[in-house]
């Protein structure tokens, strides 16, 4: 019965923090966590993901859904502190392709017929990689927050990361996955690790993702805004 509760709790929240103004229309009936939205074509991949970076602020915000979610203090804090932090304008912003990793090579040698999903997973599970870093406890708050979505958008032909680096120390890794019938998937996370907080240049962050998460081919493009 508890776990009932929270499921629809939990979807409750995630339905009122995922609507969006730049859309003009939607597919599927109620507007949930699973509708399916058409963006403009004035929105770009840089302008939804700084939305979802909101949608995570506002779950942080939400003292509902966290006085139910969560009963350690110390877990409590962390997602307090995520939520105090300003999200509004970063102070740069990275576009990484080419999200090909030696652990996926080693895996996908053995196997081609689980690549899309062996793929998929692995990526999805970097700001975890990255957050567990920081302890259970960070992990746990972070994990508490990821904002998923998915909508139509054409032009998307990779898997890309959109990397939001802020004046504090957390910052926004979102994942977009092409689909069929140019349907997107997106996957938002905050992240925290000292070396972003100090990364200023697409090179260091292009460091950061060889050395730490084993992408030594990774692209990494600085954007000035779109």
């Amino acid at each position: 019965m508890k776990t009932a509760l929270f499921l629809s709790l939990l979807s409750l929240c995630l339905g009122c923090t995922n609507r969006h103004g730049n859309t003009a229309g939607i597919i599927g009936g109620d507007d949930g966590p699973t509708s399916i939205y058409v963006s403009n074509d004035s929105t770009t991949l840089e302008a939804y993901g700084l939305q979802l970076t909101q949608q995570m602020r506002q779950l942080a915000h939400d003292s509902c859904y966290i006085a139910y979610a969560v009963h350690a203090e110390k877990i409590k804090s962390l997602v307090e502190s995520i939520g105090k932090q300003a999200y509004d304008k970063p102070r740069k912003v990275f576009r990484l392709r080419h999200l090909h990793t030696q652990k996926a090579d080693e895996l996908l040698s053995q196997s081609s017929a689980t690549k899309p999903i062996i793929i998929d997973r692995l990526l999805r599970s970097i700001p975890a990689q990255l957050n567990a870093q920081g302890g259970a406890d960070l992990l746990a708050a972070t994990s508490l927050l990821i904002a998923e979505d998915a909508f139509l958008y054409a032009g998307l032909k990779e898997y890309t990361f959109y990397l939001y680096l802020y004046e504090g120390r957390y910052q926004s890794l979102v994942l977009y996955r092409p689909g069929k019938s140019r349907i997107v998937l997106a996957h938002a996370s905050f992240i925290a690790h000292q070396r972003l907080e100090e990364a200023e240049t697409a090179e260091d962050v292009k460091r950061f993702f060889a050395e730490m998460l084993e992408m030594p081919e990774v692209e990494v493009e600085e954007l000035a805004g779109e």
